[in-house]
Parts: C-alpha cells; structure tokens; sequence
C-alpha cells in the first residue's frame, strides 16, 4: 500500500525539522537565549510588555533597546558593542516573536523591514546616534524625546 501524500509530506516536515534542530550549535542556542533575557530584563526595567502588544508602532522601542546595547547601558560586558552584535539580537527578537505567533515588531504593516527607520542607527557613534533617531522618529509628531528622557514618550495616545 501506497503512502498518502499527506504522510509524505508530514514526513519529510520531520526530516527538515530534525536537519534544523541538528545544525544549530549550543552556542548558536545560547546566544539567542542570551538575546532574549537581554530584551526580557529591558522589557522588565521599563515596564513594558516584550510582545509590544501595546504598540502601535514598535520600532521606537526597539531603537531605544538598541542604541542601549550598542552604547553598553545593558550590554552585559558593560562596554560599547558592534553594530553587527545590536542587529543580530533585534533579529533574535524578531524571529522570538514570530515562533511565539506574534508579529515581527521589525515588520511594517506590509510585512517589510522598515531599515532606514530600524537600523540607521547601528553604525553611527554616541552622538549622531540620536540625532538620526530624532530625524527618523521623533520629529513625526508620535513621540517625544528630550536628552534627559530615557525612553521616547507617546504623545496624543
């Protein structure tokens, strides 16, 4: 007797699954785990929600979490860190979202990285970090942020 389709494919699912789970190094695993307890512990200290479910747009949140890892506020050695370390745990948290079965807080409404907006950011020093956030982000109306404020406040919402 002949296996359905269905059978096939569940299979061969398996098989992907199994080749996945078997190419991803502890370390790999660590250092998303890492990654998130970094995004969990920032959630924690400023008492927000780590699906952004209260968002309507996200990415500020986001910024702000990456311009305090890049500049070491919460970077865990304490020092500033590459741009590439900040992109690649945005990126954990994005993909976290997405197998938990909530939005990718990096995606625009048309499922898009909104870049320009997410990661000018990232190779920029101190202080230009926040004039590209204030340019990209800030001046729009939707929020404020004064040099003293350690988040970006929702204005009208």
């Amino acid at each position: 007797m002949q296996p359905s389709r269905s059978d096939v494919i569940r299979s061969d699912i398996g098989l992907v699954q199994e080749v996945v789970r078997s190419g991803v190094t502890a370390k790999y695993a660590n250092k998303k785990d890492a990654h998130w307890k970094l995004w969990n512990d920032f959630c924690l200290q400023e008492g927000v929600d780590p699906f952004l479910k209260t968002f309507d747009d996200p990415v500020p949140i986001l910024q702000v979490f990456g311009i305090r890892y890049r500049d070491g506020r919460i970077a865990r050695c304490g020092r500033t860190v590459r741009s590439g370390t900040v992109s690649g745990a945005i990126r954990s948290i994005g993909q976290m979202h997405t197998r938990m079965g909530t939005k990718d807080p990096r995606l625009d409404s048309s499922g898009k990285a909104d870049s320009d907006a997410m990661m000018c950011y990232l190779h920029q020093e101190a202080q230009p970090i926040y004039q590209c956030l204030s340019k990209t982000m800030f001046n729009n109306g939707a929020c404020s942020f004064n040099a003293t404020d350690t988040v970006p406040i929702r204005v009208g919402g």
